[in-house]
């Protein structure tokens, strides 16, 4: 047993020193380079040297070990001896790494001829041993003062390399990050960089952990706790492109000596160097390939043409075996990424090292020659401080993803939109059309790329010849367009209970078990990858989307040919998931959800190439493929989630009410670095019920009034940022623009004049937000509206979204501010989206700080101006009487009261003038006045209407009935229309139809053609009544009014509830027997006074039958003949006589149908509650008194018929006006002692004059009882 640990020891040592000798190698060949080469700059120097102290202290322990056991026979060539010259090699190279000397030179130098020395004096001997101790204790002295300074260099270094002819790592203090190829940097981006970093670490990753999305080619392993237990890895590679020996062995070898291409993946030896290290990234290029370690080293080899491996040795043109890019020594690298001939590299610290080739600005570097475009070295890409969470890299372009959710493009014209024909390489860009999208993960093909949302979007654009980017127009999409997939189950298998939830984008819905919407797990792609010219995604279900090229069967499906839309692809076993996929040139690697690898591709369909390993990542490129195995908890997002925002989400969703902060300032920090990202606030709540609990949590952060001023003041910062950070996005797709409602939806925006936090006290923000809004392409608008009324329920949308703007609009309004009109245009956008949803009240949009901020006087005025407007002046002025929905019906009765009371001295002064000779003065008659007897009502009020010109009509009306002495003041007028009204509406006049199933509906008898002065009679009647503010006993259907105000009609008007269900029915049968079942055709019949009628709905209806395909045509004309066609002749006459008295009135402009009703009828509900705490007394009485509390007591006790005759018998009208009776003016008078008389009433002012009956409240209900019925007639005694 001993012997055989020995041996062991043995060969690992021998292992160990042949490691040493290839190191030690690679660093007398840089050494070995010409005098430029070797004076190439700073960061060059430092890499060489610190190169040269790691195998100096390797050597060193390696010794230590040797001579302990130095009693152990040792084979040929002692492990000693082999060190000892290793050391001799090293304190050479050393020297002339000091000296800044080319190795060759001084190893010439230090092997001249001894003859030489034995002819020289014995004196200059001396002198020369002398200088070399001399020399040795210098070069000890440089060695050391050398690894102090290289030691300390990530934070003293801050000056340019000495050679400007090449860009160096420069590093920046404290940064560990390399210098950006520009030359300054502004102040304001370091400042922003420093205090926002911990933040912004956060931005985009926490929304990635808890999306659960796809593992990236990408692992990183959990390298912080060095001490403790770090997690191996093991790798795996086959394919071709790439000499395989080259990843396996340690001695170097000619490339044509071994070429290994295996289809078979082959496990990389772990006494490699490639096996001994923790890989965390790998990245495959056609002819190379690029490792990140765990502890955040490079290894690189293959082809070196442009500099890709490493461009620090341009006459390297192919590096055999793994190497470390000593350049990058100083900087932890956690992700790789590979192009055809450069490479970028993702920092600790969140920026981005690129190097190789420029030609196309794929580096995100300037350029100043076209020489200069090749070997590149490596250098930061200016980011403008931004801090980046993925990168990926296509042939000649490379995208970064930002932890702010933002993506930038450099490189080919085909991604960035720059042409690289007119100058030299551009900087990175954002892509315009994907600004706002929550993106997470993105993948780069040869000239093609996807990226893909939180939510599952995939955008894909690029070159399209072989219909990668999954259409089949255009052959180059320049735009990045939505990947369309189709989902393989019906929505109704996903739906919530309810069964019939709102969908408004493809493929979304609320699926059981959430309340929240989202897409269906089979079509939300959680990765990406791409191929030269095929694209795979990968969903959530594990299920497969391939689009492109399958030449090679690299889409794993039978067809050859291209795929120009996504096709489902499934994984083999019941049950199983991919996870994730990689893409080389023609072939895709899968892995799925139990670590196996599955291939298809280069004239192979879907075959499984690894098992039973495990997997943790894949990676693909050209033909080569590589999978990696670790111990380490395998992980579904690219990065580890460090502090920040998801403790904030935690702490503020959690039961506590103060958070997981260790301080105020944080918590103020990262709120405004929050809402500072527009793509962020999108990937956060699709429930807005989440956003509003985040909200509440921020602002109970604290219990003191500073702290709440600065969490508002954080999210007001934070809103005006983002808001002005998307100022030139096109906000094209639905997942780039709700957060403009999640902005909306801050309770700070909801709180009035009651708010003691000082929040967008200028109403700069708002009117910001809004204006955002309004500048939306056609199709973002669509997209915000259809998430307002989806994602915003019934129940949420007037409170989240209305409310806080008919705040800020009243606030506005009073600060006489000019952003009323951009506000309101918002709040119309949302009015016309709840009306079909029915998502709201008519109340919820009334505007009170109109009104109390703006007298009648002013609203009247605006109301003027709009009439007076022409077309054109309408459109480009602003009124409010212009957006009615903001008026209250009683401030819409106020200004036509206004209006028609303006009309009535009008038509005073212009029906004629006279001369009073007695009184010396001119008169003129106010009122219309209509004299009538009681008995002949309707012939002499017909007669009266028909010789009155429309002059007089205008007037204010007067009503004397013949042989009464009551003089009218609005009394009278009331009785007088309720009288005619119960003549008018008589169903034995004929006039109205007896067919109607609802017997409380009054409709046009299309039958009667003998009474058309009645029809026009009851139009003047209507009109006259809402010309004086009288409201009638009617009982007309919706449909009147929609016609009085020249709305559309549709079957939800129609006025026979049995003929509006059966029509329905109709239409909601489904099946094809519906001729059978239904047997109708296009024609009606009815009945008239007995004979048998009908009428053809169209030319030849009789025998045209209703089918499936056009039973909606014969709903819409059966609908138009009753409502319109077969009373034309009873309506237009109605229509006339209204018009009459109405015509040049604003009715049309201001009034919905409802609230023209409410004018005509009043409100139906009797709130006697209302009416009481409203009423006023006299006369002595009290609210306290006996008769006062036992008149009360019998009004809400009474039944209703006993009720509506009490209302009539003191306002004269049964109905309630608008705004119901609390705002109905009433008094209560005393009417003498207790006696026998019955109470009286003053209905021109809505008082009751009762004795004072004391507590007897038998006698009240007796008396009151009698005194309601017997009320008919008007007296002054």
């Amino acid at each position: 047993m001993t012997d055989k640990n020995e041996s062991n020891d043995e060969s690992s040592t021998d292992e160990s020193i042949t490691d040493i000798q290839s190191d030690l190698q690679e660093v007398e060949n840089r050494l070995s380079a010409s005098h430029r080469e070797m004076t190439r700059g700073r960061a060059a120097f430092d890499s060489i040297g610190s190169a040269l102290v790691r195998i100096r202290s390797r050597i060193q322990a390696m010794s230590s070990s040797n001579n302990r056991c130095a009693d152990r026979p040792s084979p040929a060539g002692t492990a000693g001896t082999r060190l000892a010259t290793l050391s001799e090699r090293l304190q050479t190279a050393e020297r002339a790494h000091s000296s800044r000397v080319p190795l060759g030179f001084l190893r010439r130098e230090l092997s001249a001829p001894a003859s030489s020395m034995s002819n020289s004096n014995p004196s200059s001997v001396g002198k020369s041993q002398s200088t070399s101790s001399l020399e040795r204790a210098v070069g000890e002295k440089e060695e050391q003062e050398g690894i102090e300074r290289r030691s300390s260099s990530l934070v003293a270094s801050r000056k340019y390399a000495e050679s400007q002819e090449e860009i160096e790592a420069v590093l920046y203090e404290g940064l560990g990050i390399l210098k950006p190829d520009v030359e300054d940097q502004n102040l304001d981006e370091e400042v922003d960089l420093n205090r926002s970093r911990a933040a912004d670490e956060l931005l985009s990753t926490a929304t990635m952990e808890n999306l659960d999305n796809s593992r990236n080619l990408d692992i990183l392993l959990e390298s912080q706790s060095a001490s403790s237990s770090r997690s191996s890895t093991t790798m795996y590679t086959w394919g071709e492109s790439i000499p395989a020996y080259n990843l396996f062995d340690n001695t170097e070898r000619n490339v044509s000596e071994k070429q290994t291409n295996t289809s078979d993946p082959q496990l990389i030896p772990t006494d490699s160097r490639l096996g001994r290290s923790n890989v965390a990234s790998v990245a495959v290029a056609d002819s190379y390939i690029v490792c990140a370690t765990s502890t955040g080293e490079l290894l690189a080899c293959g082809d070196n043409t442009e500099g890709a491996v490493d461009p620090s040795q341009r006459e390297m043109k192919l590096v055999q075996r793994p190497m470390h890019l000593e350049i990058l020594a100083m900087t932890q690298i956690t992700q790789v990424s590979a192009g055809i001939d450069h490479v970028a590299a993702l920092t600790e610290t969140r920026s981005v090292l690129t190097w190789g080739n420029n030609q196309d600005g794929q580096l995100g570097q300037t350029s100043s020659s076209v020489e200069d475009r090749r070997f590149r070295a490596p250098a930061a890409m200016k980011l403008f401080g931004r801090r980046v969470a993925r990168i990926a890299c296509g042939h000649r372009f490379t995208l970064v993803l930002t932890t702010g959710m933002e993506l930038l493009a450099c490189g080919r014209e085909e991604i960035t939109g720059y042409s690289t024909l007119r100058g030299p390489p551009r900087l990175p860009k954002e892509i315009a059309a994907l600004e706002g999208l929550p993106l997470v993960q993105i993948a780069a093909g040869n000239s093609h790329a996807v990226v893909v949302t939180s939510n599952g979007t995939a955008y894909a654009w690029g070159t399209n010849r072989s219909f990668q980017c999954g259409r089949k127009f255009p052959l180059l999409v320049s735009v990045p367009l939505p990947v369309e997939i189709t989902s393989p189950t019906s929505p109704s298998m996903h739906l919530n209970g309810d069964g019939n939830a709102e969908i408004p984008f493809p493929n979304w819905g609320r699926w059981k078990g959430s309340t929240a919407l989202s897409q269906a797990e089979d079509v939300a792609v959680v990765n990406a990858a791409c191929g030269a010219d095929h694209t795979i995604l990968c969903t959530r279900s594990g299920q497969l989307f391939v689009a492109g090229s399958n030449n090679a069967g690299q889409l794993g499906l039978e067809s050859r040919n291209l795929i120009s839309s996504s096709s489902l692809l499934k994984h083999p076993r019941d049950g199983g998931k991919f996870v994730s996929a990689e893409a080389g040139v023609n072939h895709t690697l899968l892995l799925d959800d139990d670590g196996d690898v599955w291939q298809m591709g280069d004239g192979n369909g879907l075959r499984r190439v690894l098992s039973d390993v495990h997997a943790t990542a894949i990676a693909a490129g050209g033909g080569q493929n590589v999978a990696i195995v670790s111990t380490a908890h395998r992980s579904t997002s690219m990065l580890k989630t460090p502090p920040g925002l998801e403790s904030l989400l935690d702490g503020f969703l959690s039961e506590t009410e103060e958070g997981n902060f260790s301080s105020i300032k944080e918590l103020v920090t990262q709120t405004e670095e929050l809402f500072r990202s527009p793509s962020v606030v999108n990937s956060l709540f699709l429930d807005p019920l989440e956003m509003e609990d985040l909200y509440n949590k921020l602002i109970r952060a604290g219990d003191e009034l500073a702290v709440h001023q600065q969490i508002a003041a954080a999210i007001e910062k934070g809103m005006t940022h983002g808001l002005e950070s998307i100022q030139k996005a096109r906000l094209l797709y639905p997942e780039s623009v709700r957060f403009l409602l999640l902005y909306l939806q801050c309770p700070f925006f909801r709180e009035g004049k009651e708010s003691s936090v000082n929040f967008d006290s200028k109403t700069t923000l708002i009117i910001s937000l809004c204006e955002t809004v309004l500048g939306l392409p056609f199709e973002g608008y669509k997209a915000l509206m259809s998430w307002a009324t989806s994602m915003y329920q019934k129940e949420w949308f007037a409170p989240y979204l209305v409310k806080p703007l008919v705040v800020q609009l009243s606030k506005v309004i009073k600060r006489n501010s000019t952003g009323a009109p951009v506000i309101v245009n918002v709040l119309k956008w949302l009015h016309n989206a709840s009306l079909g949803e029915e998502l709201a009240q008519a109340s919820d949009f009334y505007c009170n700080g109109l009104v109390e901020s703006l007298s009648m006087e002013a609203l009247f005025d605006d109301l003027y101006r709009f009439r007076k407007a022409s077309k054109a002046n309408r459109t480009g002025s602003f009124f409010f009487c212009a957006n009615p929905f903001l008026l209250s019906p009683e401030t819409k009765r106020n200004l036509l009261q206004v209006e028609n009371q303006l009309t009535m001295i009008k038509a005073a002064q212009t029906s004629g003038v006279h001369f009073d000779p007695v009184r010396r003065e001119f008169l003129f008659q106010p009122y219309y006045v209509v004299s009538i007897d009681r008995q002949y009502m309707l012939q002499q009020t017909l007669q009266a209407v028909a010789v009155a010109s429309p002059g007089d009509l205008r007037k204010s009306l007067k009503i004397v009935f013949k042989g009464e002495d009551a003089v009218d003041a609005g009394g009278v007028t009331k009785e007088f229309f309720q009288l005619l009204t119960n003549q008018l509406f008589d169903v034995n006049t004929g006039m109205w139809s007896m067919e109607i199933a609802d017997v409380h509906v009054t409709w046009f008898n299309s039958d009667c053609v003998w009474n058309y002065d009645g029809y026009y009679l009851v139009g003047v009647l209507v009109g006259l009544a809402v010309y004086n503010s009288v409201l009638l006993d009617v009982h007309f259907p919706q449909a009147v009014y929609r016609k009085l105000l020249r709305m559309p009609l549709g079957l939800e008007d129609m006025v026979d509830g049995n003929i509006r269900s059966g029509l329905q029915k109709l239409l909601d049968y489904e099946y094809d027997d519906i001729e059978d079942v239904f047997c109708l055709t296009f024609e009606v019949n009815w009945l008239d006074l007995g004979v048998a009628r009908r009428h053809e709905l169209k030319p030849g209806g009789t025998g045209i039958p209703v089918t499936q395909d056009n039973k909606e045509e014969y709903v819409m004309l059966y609908t138009k003949w009753l409502l319109v066609d077969s009373v034309k002749s009873q309506y237009d006459e109605f229509e006339r006589g209204f018009m009459r008295v109405m015509e040049d009135s604003s009715l049309e402009m201001i009034l919905q149908p409802d609230e023209l009703e409410l004018l005509v009828v009043g409100t139906p509900e009797l709130d006697f509650a209302a009416l009481e705490a409203n009423a006023t007394y006299d006369g002595g009485l009290t609210a306290n008194s006996a008769v006062v509390q036992n008149l009360w007591r019998f009004v809400k006790t009474a039944p209703r018929e006993t009720q509506l005759r009490f209302l009539k018998f003191c306002t004269g009208s049964a109905k309630s006006p608008i705004g119901g009776l609390g705002a109905l003016p009433f008094k209560v008078q005393r009417a003498g002692p207790d006696s026998m008389q019955l109470p009286t009433a003053h209905t021109c002012f809505n008082t009751i004059l009762i004795p004072d009956y004391g507590t007897n409240y038998e006698k009240l209900a007796k008396c009151l009882g009698r005194a309601i019925i017997e009320c008919e007639g008007f007296g002054l005694q």
